[in-house]
């Protein structure tokens, strides 16, 4: 029942733009969503890697290693971090070099779509406990909300701004996805890992995409706009995730000790 939810809930957005809008619309959407799948393909690799070690500590040891678990998710989210700006950067200026023009609105779709997945990855982190407590009934909650979060922001979204209006239900109902699960994976096992900084810096990150996704393509300087995130990052990181860089440093360090 809940891979069934869940993969209704996941193809919802198309759905929608579907039913609403024309085929052509659909299209670009689904250009966009190339951004994305390079975004989760990555993360997917990385945390597969990591996994086996992160949920050996989970059950062997988890107050012992609890500084190693939480530097090897500072490191896993970092990544996502920066391959995701970096793509955002990148994305419209390769748009408008090798594609055709009828799918360069696509670019106005990527900086948010890809801050969405953000939600997702901690998501997929803060789903740890549920898997070490043999919880996993909770996903049904988990996969409950986004069908029904993105059912209603997307109808409701795009009745006043278009396909604009699905693309932001993307993102709220990622959104709230996190925040239930946060909630949920706190009360069956809180995780030793301080996530506090890492959202203000995803925050930080997200609103400049909204911000760039409302310019007109005609704008003189559209390709520094989109790196708009990357300039967030390069100027707020060093002060606000001083403490995780120091850590993920040690771990780099001393990998063949500690993994």
């Amino acid at each position: 029942i809940n891979s069934l939810i869940g993969a209704v809930a996941y193809g919802f957005d198309k759905i929608l733009i579907e039913q609403f809008d024309k085929l052509e619309s659909l299209g670009i959407y689904g250009f966009a969503l190339i951004a994305v799948t390079v975004l989760e393909i990555f993360f997917n690799a990385v945390n597969n890697a990591f996994t086996p070690t992160i949920f050996r500590y989970l059950k062997e040891s988890f107050h012992e290693k609890a500084e190693v678990i939480e530097s090897i998710v500072f490191l896993i989210i970092l990544s996502v971090i920066i391959i995701a700006i970096v793509i955002i950067g990148l994305f419209y200026p390769m748009l408008n070099l090798f594609i055709p023009e009828n799918y360069h609105l696509s670019g106005k779709y990527v900086p948010i779509l890809v801050c969405a997945f953000f939600w997702r990855a901690l998501t997929g982190i803060k789903s740890y406990s549920l898997f070490k407590e043999k919880k996993t009934k909770y996903f049904l909650l988990n996969q409950s909300s986004i069908l029904i979060s993105i059912g209603l922001i997307g109808y409701f979204g795009y009745q006043f701004y278009g396909i604009m209006g699905i693309i932001y239900a993307v993102y709220f109902s990622k959104l709230i996805e996190f925040i239930i699960m946060n909630i949920i994976s706190n009360k069956v096992s809180k995780l030793p890992i301080r996530m506090r900084n890492l959202i203000l810096m995803i925050v930080l990150i997200s609103a400049s995409s909204f911000f760039i996704s409302d310019f007109n393509y005609d704008h003189p300087n559209i390709y520094l706009i989109y790196f708009i995130p990357l300039f967030t990052f390069i100027l707020t990181a060093p002060i606000l995730l001083q403490k995780e860089f120091k850590i993920i440093f040690h771990l780099i360090k001393n990998r063949k000790e500690i993994l």
